[in-house]
């Protein structure tokens, strides 16, 4: 995680640099301000350029100072980071706000920990003592898709209802109190909540950050055709480009402007492989004499995929002149 950490007391001051080493020591990145004294950094200046760009932000200080500060800078629980504040004395940890999402509730038990303060925790499936699917989710790697769902699953945890989760991946593990797994098809009706890549529509859906995206264009291809393209293939699969962590491709396209700027866009390592490399990845794939030709292997998208880790489940498609495949790479979750 990266951390900031703001002070407005010598005392205080102390307490932040103190967190920080521990952060440190725990292989966080942590760095101190001071909200007093001379040369003092202006607390609002520092919020908002810390809030973008920090996983938490601490105040070391009243509550209402850090209430009145990031008050403006509030978005969403979904993407604003764990802001916490505590005394000076160290005696209470208060996460303001992205409990669950953010991690504010568990980097309030952590700071607690290191210096003998309580955290005070008051979601309300912490303080029920039910099972919170946006900490599970987030403590999984998983995006929210769509967090204004939450209540709605938390609302009925809290009621002593019991959800649906059905899972495209394995779930190891006995599902906690209120849990039901079901499965997933057709004829089943929709889970409370899915965990997979592909869109639903009335689920709260848990997305993995696992599919590997491959594709193939003639050269020059501008990105606002890779983009359209890729958009028409992923919804044509009902895929949340959400879970897309990767696009590959051969090597010959390394330097197309096209791909590079999509994957820019949409935050996607890009990783491209030589033509022996992708001959040599086993498995089933469609063969064109033509692109072999032209690049010394019979099919560009779906063997980039599969050389870059991950399961072919949506083979080649042709999208406006562009190929695609889709592939996901092997994972497995726990309830724990």
């Amino acid at each position: 995680m990266k951390i900031a950490l703001i002070a407005f007391t010598q005392r205080g001051f102390d307490l932040a640099r103190d967190l920080a080493r521990g952060f440190a020591a725990e292989g966080d990145q942590a760095d101190c301000s001071k909200g007093f004294g001379e040369g003092k950094t202006d607390h609002n200046t520092w919020a908002a350029h810390n809030f973008g760009c920090c996983d938490a932000l601490v105040f070391v200080g009243a509550t209402g100072i850090a209430v009145r500060t990031i008050a403006p800078l509030l978005v969403s629980k979904a993407s604003d980071p764990a802001v916490i504040a505590i005394d000076e004395r160290a005696t209470f940890a208060i996460p303001l706000v992205s409990g669950h999402i953010g991690g504010a509730n568990k980097l309030a038990r952590r700071i607690s920990a290191m210096c003998g303060a309580t955290p005070v925790i008051t979601t309300a499936t912490d303080v029920s003592g039910v099972f919170a699917i946006d900490t599970w989710a987030t403590e999984h790697g998983l995006m929210v898709a769509n967090p204004g769902r939450i209540k709605n699953v938390s609302g009925a945890l809290l009621r002593g209802q019991t959800i649906t989760v059905g899972s495209e991946f394995p779930i190891l593990g006995a599902p906690p109190k209120g849990v039901k797994v079901v499965e997933l098809g057709e004829s089943e009706p929709e889970p409370d909540v899915l965990v997979g890549i592909h869109l639903n529509a009335s689920s709260l859906r848990l997305v993995p950050r696992c599919a590997i995206l491959g594709i193939g264009c003639r050269k020059g291809t501008p990105y606002s055709k890779v983009e359209h393209a890729a958009d028409e293939f992923l919804f044509g699969n009902h895929v949340d480009l959400s879970a897309v962590t990767t696009v590959a491709s051969i090597d010959l396209k390394a330097d197309e402007p096209g791909i590079l700027e999509f994957a820019k866009a949409n935050d996607l390592t890009f990783k491209t492989f030589s033509s022996q490399q992708l001959n040599e990845v086993s498995g089933e794939f469609k063969p064109s004499p033509f692109v072999s030709s032209v690049t010394g292997t019979d099919n560009v998208c779906e063997r980039s995929v599969v050389a870059a880790g991950g399961n072919v489940v949506v083979k080649k498609t042709i999208v406006e002149g562009l190929t695609f495949a889709l592939a996901v790479k092997p994972m497995s979750l726990t309830w724990q």
